[in-house]
């Protein structure tokens, strides 16, 4: 399997009467961002400021060329406390994920996470959050940017045969 082209990862906590100091003294770490609902927040590289709608605290792994999802929560989990009533505690009065950022270089990538890192997220309770993107399209081969003659004529027949089965007045009431 072709691994992806790269990962960015951050542990991602959040709540209205969230206070970052509060969360770091719990975990054991600085986040790498952090904000109190109500806080100016001033934007990079933009310098627009706005008001945070939410507390939020973001600790961000190292990024990773080509991915490397293992070593980046094990990175950040191990800078932080394994006391699972801490994060329990904070499970309960938070939303907590680890989110992911993923990149693809080809049409065909994939990755693995390894039983380790899963027990690590599962035991603390940490939400996995995915987001996958595509390669760019200018970043291909021409013959793999047109869709070919056959392959637009069996998605048309897809999206046709789907549209059939719909009935556009399941919603109306009776």
């Amino acid at each position: 399997m072709t691994h992806l082209q790269q990962s960015l990862v951050t542990l991602r906590i959040w709540g209205d009467d969230l206070v970052p100091a509060e969360v770091s003294a719990l975990l054991g770490g600085e986040p790498t961002f952090g904000q109190a609902k109500g806080e100016p927040v001033t934007g990079v590289p933009s310098d627009h400021v706005r008001i945070a709608t939410t507390g939020s605290w973001h600790l961000r792994a190292p990024d990773c060329e080509p991915e490397d999802i293992d070593s980046q929560v094990h990175g950040l989990l191990g800078a932080l406390t394994s006391d699972l009533a801490v994060w329990r505690r904070l499970r309960e009065r938070f939303g907590v994920d680890l989110f992911c950022g993923l990149f693809m270089a080809h049409g065909n990538e994939g990755l693995a996470l390894s039983p380790k890192t899963l027990v690590a997220l599962g035991v603390r309770g940490i939400e996995l959050a995915l987001d996958i993107y595509a390669p760019r399209m200018d970043d291909q081969p021409e013959a793999a940017r047109a869709p070919s003659r056959k392959r637009r004529s069996v998605a048309d027949a897809q999206v046709t045969d789907l549209l059939a089965g719909l009935d556009p007045h399941d919603d109306d009431e009776e």
